[in-house]
């Protein structure tokens, strides 16, 4: 899945169990939240309490040292089968002088439920990105062509931490550098139109994104970069000289990258050789079309 593909990608391998990542790591508390805002995917993050067999919940939440945890007020937000109350109330019983708040919590406790775990834990953060007032039809400078907001954030990420700097080499109006800007990672991007690279442009700066470098040039021509990330270009959206762009592009890709790329094709283009294919992922568009998210390491 591509959610947990992202949170690998941030944090660290996880361990799985249908819509749950869980993970071990080193960094402070500040330091997961501020990593964890980053993803799309993920609805929220908690620090783990507890993760027993649904059967055992109950117990296992009357048996556990709540006052530890507890922080001036709580809440209880759970998608099990009994309502949140419910399993509030068990919490209610294990403090002293507890006081519950609904709408601002300072100890927010979030109870998941999978087919054979019930995990509970204290929120960290929760997903609350706008991604659709940065949909294509909402920037000045519009693009049909430009991909989800949302699905763009994820490919930024899946370049991993450490990439600070990222680069489009197909940048057209700006979706994965708009993404990458707001999340305060240094971004370029290239194209061969002077139109796009204008209303890019206009986009990067109507979002607030400060460290950008927009250049007109070749893709083809690409000099040695770190790490790429890009939706290559199809159809009616390609000029002329670069049809079969695919496999021009990955020839140029296997000798100027030098840690890993993110590249959106369509699903139809055989899978590339010379790299190790960290994740792939099929996403439809329409009945005509499926593209292909790669992700690549040399």
């Amino acid at each position: 899945m591509l959610a947990n593909a992202e949170t690998e990608s941030l944090f660290s391998r996880a361990k799985r169990d249908f819509q749950v990542s869980l993970f071990k790591t080193k960094l402070k508390k500040n330091e997961i939240i501020s990593v964890g805002k980053r993803l799309a995917y993920t609805r929220f993050g908690a620090e783990l309490l507890l993760a027993v067999k649904p059967e055992n919940l109950e117990s296992a939440l009357s048996s556990f040292d709540w006052q530890k945890h507890y922080k001036k007020n709580f809440r209880v937000v759970a998608d099990g089968p009994k309502p949140s109350k419910y399993y509030g109330g068990l919490i209610w019983k294990k403090l002293k002088n507890p006081k519950v708040n609904l709408s601002n919590p300072a100890t927010d406790i979030r109870i998941v439920f999978t087919n054979n775990k019930a995990y509970v834990g204290i929120l960290l953060w929760e997903n609350n990105e706008d991604f659709e007032r940065r949909k294509a039809h909402k920037r000045p400078g519009f693009r049909p062509t430009s991909i989800h907001p949302k699905l763009a954030r994820a490919c930024v990420n899946l370049l991993g931490i450490d990439a600070k700097k990222i680069v489009d080499p197909f940048c057209g109006t700006g979706g994965f550098l708009i993404e990458a800007g707001l999340m305060g990672l240094d971004v370029q991007g290239f194209d061969f139109d002077d139109k796009v690279l204008k209303a890019c442009k206009e986009n990067l700066k109507y979002f607030n994104v400060k460290k950008y470098k927009l250049q007109k040039k070749d893709a083809l021509k690409l000099g040695e970069e770190k790490y790429i990330v890009t939706d290559l270009p199809y159809g009616k959206s390609a000029a002329a000289s670069t049809k079969n762009i695919y496999g021009k592009f990955l020839t140029v890709l296997r000798k100027k990258l030098t840690e890993r790329a993110v590249i959106i094709a369509l699903s139809s283009e055989p899978l590339p050789k010379g790299f190790s294919i960290l994740y792939k992922f099929d996403y439809y568009i329409h009945k005509s079309m499926t593209k292909r998210i790669l992700v690549l390491v040399v």
